[in-house]
C-alpha cells in the first residue's frame, strides 16, 4: 500500500468563461465608447423652421429614450412682438398683434388656432384725404376693410392664452402701407382661397362704385370730380347665425363728413332697439351704400374665418340646424353668393381693374355647384390654421 495521498480533484466546469470574459469585456467597452461618442461627439446646428412638430417627432423610436434624450431636436418657441405681422399657413391676410393679457410678447410653439372670432368689421371711406395720388388716380374714392380679432393661441403646455390681432383689406394700397393687406398669395391648388379671394375683390369694387354713385356732385368735372362727402365708415359687431340675413350684423354704427361744410351724418343699428341694418337698405337711407358694404363685411367675415381654420366647429341652431356663418364653407352658399360677380366686375368704376386679377387664376363669375364643387382638387377643402410666419 502506497504511502502517499492525494487528494480529490476534477476538471473546472467553466473553461470558456475565460475567453468568453475577455471577448465581452472588449465588446462592451467598445460598445460604451462608440455610446458615449455618439450622444457626446456632435455639433448643435440651429436652424428655422415653420414645422416643428415634424422636427421634433420621434425619430429613434425603436432606441430607448435615454439613449436619444441629448440628441433628439427641439425647438424653441417663437416669440412675437406686439406690433408685429404675421399670416398663416393658409397664407391669405395678414395680421398685426395687437394685444396680450399681462405679456409683451407672444410665446408661440405651432399649435392651432383656437376659438377665433372677429369682434368687430369696419369699412373706412376716404376721398383725396390721406392718400397717395397714385391711389386716387386709380380711383376717387378709397376703401379699406377691417377687422379686429381674437384667437386663443395655447404655448406649448396647450394653456389658453388669448391674443388680439388686426387684419385689413384694401387691394390699392397693399403693397404701399405696412399693415395693409390684399391677398398675400393666390395659390392655385387651393381653389377655395381663389375663391375667398374674388369675393373680397368684387365686393370691395363694388363698393367703391356705389360710393362714387352715390356722393358724386352733379355737373362734376371727369377730371377732377367732387363729391358730397369727404369721408366715412361703417362698423359692423355681434354676427348672427344665419349669414344670409340683411343684418347679420346685429351692432354696428356709421359716420359721413362733408368736412368743407361742416356736416355730419351719424347713426347705429342695434337688434335690441328695434334699429335694424337691413332698415338701412329698405329705407334708401343716403348713402345708399348699405348693401354692397354688407356683402362686403360678410365677405371679409368668411375671409377670415377659413383663414384662420375656423371652419370644422359645427355651431348649430336652436332647433339643432347648422348655423349658416359662412359664405365660403358650402357650394349652395358660395353659388348664391357669387350669382353676380360678372355684373358687380362690369360696373366697376376702378382704373386697371384688371391688374388687381392675380395671373389669370381669378374669374369674375358664378361658383357652379355641380361643376366648381365636384372638381378633383376639392375647392372647398379648408384646413386647421397655425401661425407661420
Amino acid at each position: 500500500m502506497s504511502s502517499f495521498r492525494y487528494s480529490i480533484t476534477r476538471p473546472y466546469p467553466y473553461k470558456w468563461f475565460t475567453p468568453v470574459a475577455v471577448v465581452g469585456g472588449i465588446v462592451l467597452a467598445a460598445l460604451f465608447s462608440f455610446i458615449n461618442f455618439y450622444s457626446n461627439a456632435y455639433n448643435m446646428i440651429t436652424i428655422t423652421t415653420n414645422n416643428p412638430d415634424i422636427i421634433e417627432a420621434n425619430q429613434w423610436s425603436h432606441i430607448p429614450g435615454f439613449l436619444t434624450s441629448r440628441i433628439d431636436p427641439k425647438c424653441e418657441d417663437a416669440i412675437i412682438p406686439i406690433g408685429s405681422t404675421f399670416n398663416t399657413n393658409q397664407t391669405a391676410l395678414s395680421y398685426q398683434l395687437s394685444r396680450m393679457r399681462n405679456y409683451p410678447a407672444l410665446s408661440y410653439h405651432n399649435r392651432r388656432l383656437e376659438s377665433c372670432e372677429a369682434t368687430q368689421i369696419s369699412i373706412d371711406f376716404q376721398t383725396s384725404i390721406d392718400r397717395q395720388a397714385a391711389l386716387i388716380d386709380r380711383s376717387s374714392w378709397g376703401v379699406t376693410v377691417s377687422a379686429d380679432i381674437t384667437c386663443n393661441a395655447p404655448n406649448e403646455e396647450h394653456e389658453i392664452n388669448y391674443i388680439g390681432f388686426r387684419t385689413h383689406y384694401d387691394p390699392l394700397t397693399w403693397a404701399t402701407q405696412p399693415g395693409v393687406s390684399g391677398f398675400i398669395r393666390v395659390n392655385a391648388s387651393s381653389p377655395g382661397f381663389v375663391w375667398a379671394n374674388t369675393l373680397l375683390l368684387a365686393f370691395w369694387t363694388e363698393t367703391v362704385t356705389a360710393t362714387v354713385d352715390q356722393t358724386l356732385q352733379p355737373n362734376s368735372s371727369e377730371i377732377v370730380p367732387l363729391f358730397n362727402l369727404s369721408s366715412g365708415y361703417i362698423s359692423f359687431s355681434k354676427p348672427d347665425i344665419n349669414i344670409y340675413n340683411e343684418s347679420f350684423f346685429r351692432l354696428g354704427k356709421y359716420a359721413f363728413f362733408n368736412l368743407p361744410e361742416s356736416k355730419a351724418y351719424r347713426g347705429d343699428f342695434n337688434i335690441t332697439d328695434d334699429t335694424l341694418y337691413e332698415d338701412l337698405i329698405t329705407k334708401n337711407t343716403w348713402p345708399n351704400i348699405w348693401s354692397p358694404a354688407n356683402r362686403l363685411a360678410k365677405a371679409m367675415y368668411s375671409v377670415i374665418q377659413v383663414d384662420l381654420g375656423q371652419t370644422d366647429t359645427v355651431i348649430t341652431t336652436f332647433n339643432g340646424t347648422p348655423a349658416d356663418m359662412s359664405i365660403l364653407t358650402t357650394a349652395d352658399r358660395l353659388h348664391h353668393w357669387t350669382e353676380n360677380l360678372t355684373q358687380i366686375w362690369d360696373r366697376s368704376t376702378v382704373a386697371d381693374k384688371n391688374n388687381l386679377l392675380p395671373y389669370g387664376l381669378m374669374q369674375m363669375r358664378q361658383f357652379d355647384k355641380n361643376t366648381d364643387a365636384t372638381n378633383p382638387r376639392q375647392p372647398l377643402r379648408f384646413t386647421p390654421s397655425v401661425i407661420s410666419a
